[in-house]
């Protein structure tokens, strides 16, 4: 399927009548949908739907849970049309994905839930503190999910347990971040032993903060996902069936935990920009909106009116992988859902930035990594660090101070990029570029020039500029070969992932 590209007109407003008026209301019908229909009509949908159902290998139970089934699916293809007819305008497109057989009711029955602080059960560790290039240097775009750290989009199925997901997700990410391995971790122990809702919603805090609290959380291997029809299960063991555990049958063995959570101010969207260039964050969003059920590819805002006069109610917990702007200077953030690879841009929404579409930014989290096992040795000359991971100011601790490297020549920069990440533990520099800075930054010293046998930045040269220097060196560092165990690495104080 196609849609048009959104132009450069001003956005029309589009109300959610055009969505309420294609559909009457299908309760207390007495006619079926194959007597209201033109035969030659109801024919073009009966194949249609079978073409569908027999590509996605569907069954159903009974002639009248099939009759159900095109019932929806006529009605779901009718949003699809208005919504892909309003696409030039709205900017996003809608398809016929995996739940077309499903009535927006009870779709959202099955897998959204209202969030709400007084859910709450662990406290953050603190709030989120800008820190990631002095002077408040941003890249103009990112995406985590290009970076191969991610894993593959789930698919929580018809449980309400996007909690768990987002919190997996987060965890897996920060891990792969700093180690450039991926560890699938288990979303059925979250929703089976955190003490939370199960497949009846919980918060995503609670679940970062129980993983830290219980010394970790095993891997999906050893506690796979079983959920997807909305049972929970009994909290299990590892060998067992779900709470028929032998003595002998030992608990999952752990294998990543976090050090809590830190937490960002609802709908601070500057702070959340600053988070989501450091690691991928967890958002609620109100995913109630029937074009979101069947969105398909395009930047997503919802109808003019959507929520009603109290806005957006949060019901569902997403990652916020990235942010970046279209051709036509539309800003978004980059979300991971967890409604499998099927639905949206391969299991990917990019949603308007700027407006809180959707509430996004509210309830918004991530994991801390584990600070309790690191003891930070005093600095000797040579050690460098950044000002957040693995993207960040270089400075080089000398003579009792930490500075800032010299970044005036754009020719030297990849060496001396190159090497900090190499003496972090990373691979090499995706990227080195220049900051500039003012006069309250803190001296820098010279430009240095690496070789490719330097194993420290004060072996680089030292080029001194006369007229002084007014960039820094920033680098954003890949990770090393998998399998290869990353360093432990310094960072300045107050900065997210704070490592020796």
């Amino acid at each position: 399927i196609s849609f048009p590209r959104m132009g450069t007109a001003a956005r029309v407003v589009i109300t959610v009548g055009w969505l309420a008026a294609l559909a009457p209301l299908a309760w207390g019908r007495q006619e079926a949908l194959e007597d209201r229909l033109p035969h030659l009509e109801y024919a073009r949908l009966f194949d249609a739907f079978h073409s569908w159902s027999n590509r996605l290998g569907r069954t159903y139970g009974s002639p009248d849970a099939k009759r159900t089934a095109i019932e929806h699916f006529y009605y779901n293809r009718k949003v699809v049309l208005a919504c892909n007819e309003a696409s030039v305008t709205t900017g996003f497109g809608c398809a016929i994905n995996g739940f077309a057989d499903e009535s927006h009711a009870s779709f959202n029955a099955a897998r959204l839930r209202p969030f709400s602080k007084l859910d709450m059960r662990y406290a953050p560790e603190a709030t989120h503190d800008a820190s990631v290039l002095p002077g408040g240097h941003l890249p103009s775009s990112h995406d985590w999910a290009t970076s191969s750290l991610l894993g593959p989009v789930r698919d929580q199925g018809a449980c309400a347990g996007s909690y768990a997901f987002a919190a997996t997700a987060a965890i897996e990410s920060l891990h792969a971040i700093m180690t450039g391995r991926s560890q699938p971790l288990s979303e059925q122990m979250l929703i089976s032993c955190a003490g939370g809702g199960g497949c009846d919603g919980d918060l995503p805090h609670n679940a970062l903060g129980w993983v830290h609290a219980k010394g970790g959380l095993s891997s999906d291997a050893s506690y796979p996902y079983l959920s997807t029809n909305g049972s929970a299960l009994r909290c299990g063991c590892c060998g067992g069936a779900f709470g028929l555990c032998a003595p002998t049958q030992p608990e999952c063995e752990r294998a990543l935990t976090t050090g809590g959570y830190f937490e960002i101010p609802s709908g601070d969207e500057a702070l959340l920009l600053d988070a989501v260039a450091q690691q991928p964050v967890i958002s609620a969003v109100d995913a109630s909106a029937h074009t979101f059920m069947l969105y398909a590819q395009g930047v997503y805002e919802p109808p003019a009116g959507f929520g009603g006069k109290n806005g957006p109610s949060p019901n569902h917990a997403v990652v916020i992988v990235g942010y970046g702007q279209t051709a036509g200077n539309v800003a978004y953030w980059k979300v991971r859902n967890s409604w499998g690879s099927g639905w949206g841009e391969d299991g990917y929404v990019r949603i308007r930035r700027g407006t809180h579409a959707l509430g996004i930014g509210s309830y918004a989290v991530y994991p801390a990594t584990p600070t309790a096992p690191i003891r930070c040795a005093a600095p000797t000359d040579g050690d460098v660090r950044l000002s957040a991971l693995p993207r960040g100011v270089v400075t080089v601790y000398e003579n009792g101070a930490w500075r800032a490297l010299c970044a005036e020549d754009k020719h030297v920069l990849v060496g001396a990029g190159n090497l900090v990440c190499k003496q972090l533990g990373y691979g090499y520099a995706e990227k080195a570029e220049s900051y500039h800075t003012d006069a309250t930054q803190t001296l820098l010293t010279g430009q240095r020039v690496c070789a490719q046998d330097d194993v420290s930045l004060l072996q680089c040269a030292n080029r001194q500029n006369a007229r002084g220097c007014s960039a820094m060196l920033g680098v954003e560092c890949a990770p090393a070969a998998p399998g290869s165990a990353a360093a432990q690495v310094r960072t300045e104080a107050g900065a997210a992932l704070q490592f020796c």
